[in-house]
C-alpha cells in the first residue's frame, strides 16, 4: 500500500470588526492594539503552517513594525513592482496569475500556507478557488468604514462551520472549511 501525501492548505486566518473590515481606511490596524496579550492561539496556528504569502501592501505595513515577525518561515510577497532591498532569509517576490502562483507555492511548501493578507490577496485566491480554510477572529468592535475582507459579490459561496468559539473579551472565532 503506497502512502498519499495530503495536499497543504491554502488557510485565512485574520481578525475583522464586526462590521467586515479588516484595517481602517488608511491600512491602520492599531485597532487591535486593545486586544494584545490575549491568547487567541496564534503560536499554535503560526506552528502548524509552512509558507506565508501576503500582498506587497501588507509587506511594507509589516517592515515598518520592526523585526521580522516570521523568522524561520518561507514568506511570499505577491508584487508587480520592484521588490525592496530587504534582507529577510526565506523571502520571495512573485507575481503573476494567482492560480498558477498558487500552484508554484503549492510545489515548494511542506505543509500548509497562511494567507495572511492583505484584502486584495486573500480575495484573488478565494476568486480562484485556492481558499480552503477560513479562521476569521471577529473583534468587538465597529469600525464603521475601512477595507472590508470581503466585497459585495453576485455570487453564493457555501461555507461550512468546523469551529465556533468565544473568548471572554467578546472575541468570537468562526473557523470555515470551504468545499
Amino acid at each position: 500500500m503506497t502512502e498519499s501525501k495530503i495536499r497543504a492548505r491554502f488557510r485565512v486566518y485574520i481578525a475583522a470588526s464586526v462590521d467586515g473590515y479588516i484595517a481602517t481606511p488608511d491600512g491602520g490596524v492599531e485597532w487591535l492594539e486593545a486586544f494584545e496579550g490575549a491568547d487567541f492561539g496564534y503560536g499554535d496556528f503560526f506552528g502548524s503552517i509552512d509558507t506565508i504569502v501576503m500582498g506587497r501592501t501588507s509587506f511594507d505595513q509589516v517592515l515598518g513594525f520592526g523585526e521580522w515577525p516570521y523568522p524561520g518561515k518561507p514568506s511570499i510577497v505577491l508584487t508587480h513592482r520592484a521588490p525592496p532591498q530587504a534582507e529577510i532569509p526565506g523571502l520571495h517576490y512573485m507575481q503573476g496569475e494567482i492560480g498558477r502562483v498558487a500552484d508554484e507555492i503549492l510545489a515548494r511548501a511542506g505543509g500548509d500556507i497562511w494567507i495572511m493578507g492583505g484584502a486584495e490577496t486573500i480575495r484573488g485566491f478565494l476568486a480562484a478557488g485556492r481558499v480552503d480554510t477560513f479562521e476569521v477572529f471577529t473583534m468587538p468592535v465597529l469600525l464603521g468604514r475601512g477595507i472590508p475582507l470581503f466585497l459585495a459579490s453576485d455570487s453564493i459561496r457555501p461555507l461550512n462551520l468546523v469551529e465556533s468559539r468565544t473568548y471572554a473579551n467578546g472575541v468570537v472565532l468562526s473557523s470555515y472549511s470551504l468545499e
